[in-house]
Parts: structure tokens; C-alpha cells; sequence
């Protein structure tokens, strides 16, 4: 038997004997006599995907120019909050920087939080002008 020499179910020759029996179908043919429409254009298009993808690649690029420029105009101390706490993959606790610096816990609490602000304060104006932007999540 064939599917045993391929080590396949007997469904899936089945199946491929189907295929290769059926006929094939040009994309020039009409959907039906009666009809101006054709099958090529039933089929969807890739065209608005990619330009999907342009505008969502441009809008990160944006996104992150501004939070560069951002973070060039922060000291020292908010800088290591930023980058070791705030978007690190591994954070270091508060009192890994406040040992840093030589301040409490507590003041790079207050010190995180308000720069939080400043940051939600600056990317908001920076994409005021941001319009229509469709965020697609788990992409």
C-alpha cells in the first residue's frame, strides 16, 4: 500500500489523490457567466498590509526618536532610573541606585515617579500631531 511505503496516513493519499485529480482554475476566469467579476479580483490584496507595516515601522522610528531626545535632556541619576529601572529587562531594585548615588530608597521612588510623569507629559505633546494610528496588539 502506498501510504505504508510513505509512512503516511491512508487520509492524506486520499487526499492528495483528490488534488491532483481535480482541475485547476485559472484567475482570469469569471466567477460565473453572468458576472463582470473575476476571480483574481477576489483575491485579497497584500498592498494595504504592507503599508500597514510602512506606517506602523515609521511610527515606532518616530516614537523612538522622540524618547531619545527625551532622554538626552535627563541627569545623571534620571538616566540611570530610565535605562536600569524603567525599561530594563532585569530592573535593579531602589536600593541598588540609591546606593549609587548615595540617597535613600525613598528618593528614587519620588525621583522614579516623577519622571514618569515626565515622560508620559513630553510623548504626549510629541505626538499631538499623531493622527489615525491603529495599534495592533500581540503583533
Amino acid at each position: 500500500m502506498i501510504a505504508a511505503a510513505l509512512d503516511v496516513s491512508e487520509d492524506d493519499v486520499i487526499a492528495v489523490a483528490k488534488s491532483i485529480e481535480g482541475h485547476d482554475i485559472s484567475l482570469d476566469e469569471k466567477i460565473s457567466d453572468d458576472s463582470n467579476l473575476y476571480l483574481l479580483e477576489t483575491l485579497a490584496s497584500t498592498e494595504e498590509l504592507i503599508d500597514d507595516k510602512l506606517a506602523t515601522g515609521e511610527l515606532k522610528q518616530f516614537i523612538d526618536d522622540r524618547f531619545k531626545e527625551f532622554a538626552s535632556t535627563l541627569s545623571e541619576k534620571d538616566k540611570t532610573i530610565l535605562q536600569k529601572r524603567l525599561i530594563a529587562e532585569e530592573p535593579l531594585t531602589l536600593q541598588a541606585i540609591a546606593e549609587k548615588f548615595g540617597v535613600t530608597r525613598e528618593a528614587i521612588r519620588v525621583s522614579e515617579k516623577k519622571l514618569v510623569e515626565r515622560i508620559k507629559a513630553y510623548m504626549k505633546k510629541a505626538l499631538q500631531d499623531v493622527r489615525e494610528v491603529d495599534f495592533l496588539l500581540g503583533e
